[in-house]
């Protein structure tokens, strides 16, 4: 994963405020100083997707 999509998907998940389980759970384990794998950058990645595709609301 790209170095800069791996920055944006922590700093969506550190601002995050909502109820989604996935990020929700994710934002509660996550340790800034460790980072997030890159299975759960994906992750984020792609509710970010799913949050600004136009229908997915």
């Amino acid at each position: 994963m790209d170095q800069y999509l791996r920055a944006y998907a922590e700093d969506f998940l550190c601002d995050y405020v909502g109820n989604f389980p996935f990020l929700s759970d994710l934002q509660r384990r996550w340790n800034p100083r460790v980072g997030l794998s890159t299975a759960q950058a994906r992750g984020v990645m792609n509710c970010v997707l799913a949050e600004v595709r136009p229908g997915s609301l």
